[in-house]
């Protein structure tokens, strides 16, 4: 199952398409909602998102049945990024709302989940307040973003990855929600966890994972 994800990360979508196709044939429980995920995958890599849309629909069904609620809010959170960067989104106000609206709706649902006791994953919880800084910001609502950029902040020190903590600094850099003083104040706290944590190995992004947010529009 897991070779299906290295061309992904390669961008060769018919590779993928044709891997989970023969794979979903003889898997079941969560491991048909991960060829679910990877077929969504590459229908977005091909430009089909309603597609991949119905692919992420049908996982989410399956991780909901089945109680796999550690696919569940990745699942939520991958429908709503490409509900957000379907193309239809251009140029069409209304449509634009409706599914920022969806998309807003779903990032909030696989937050709380990705904050459940049970199954807390401070990474998803960094990702998903990563999108909702950008939605609320693209939206006009600059204080809300702000404050999902301090929550998404503390998220990733609290996890204590040096490679995590960077790649959310970097990435709230790019989106100037924020002060200059309030990125300074976050870089002292980043050096600090780099010098508490220089002695500890850094594990690997997993592939499996989508990318930070969807794509700005």
């Amino acid at each position: 199952m897991q070779i299906g994800w290295i061309p992904i990360d390669q961008q060769q979508f018919l590779a993928v398409q044709a891997h989970f196709n023969a794979v979903r044939s003889v898997v079941d429980g969560h491991m048909m909602v991960a060829c679910k995920q990877g077929l969504a995958r590459a229908a977005v890599g091909f430009g089909n998102f309603d597609e991949a849309i119905e692919q992420c629909d049908s996982a989410l069904a399956l991780s909901r049945a089945g109680r796999f609620t550690d696919y569940e809010y990745m699942i939520i959170r991958e429908t709503a990024t490409t509900i957000l960067d379907h193309p239809r989104n251009q140029g069409w106000p209304e449509e634009s709302l409706r599914s920022q609206n969806r998309a807003r709706e779903l990032f909030k649902e696989a937050l709380s989940l990705s904050m459940d006791p049970e199954h807390t994953n401070l990474e998803y919880q960094v990702r998903v307040r990563c999108d909702l800084v950008q939605l609320k910001s693209n939206t006009g609502n600059e204080s809300t973003a702000q404050a999902y950029a301090f929550a998404a902040f503390r998220c990733a020190l609290e996890a204590g990855r040096r490679t995590l903590a960077d790649e959310v600094y970097n990435y709230l850099l790019e989106t100037e929600v924020l002060s200059e003083a309030q990125y300074n104040a976050f870089c002292i706290d980043l050096l600090e966890l780099h010098a508490n944590t220089a002695h500890i190995p850094q594990i690997g992004v997993d592939s499996t994972t989508s990318s930070w947010v969807f794509s700005s529009y």
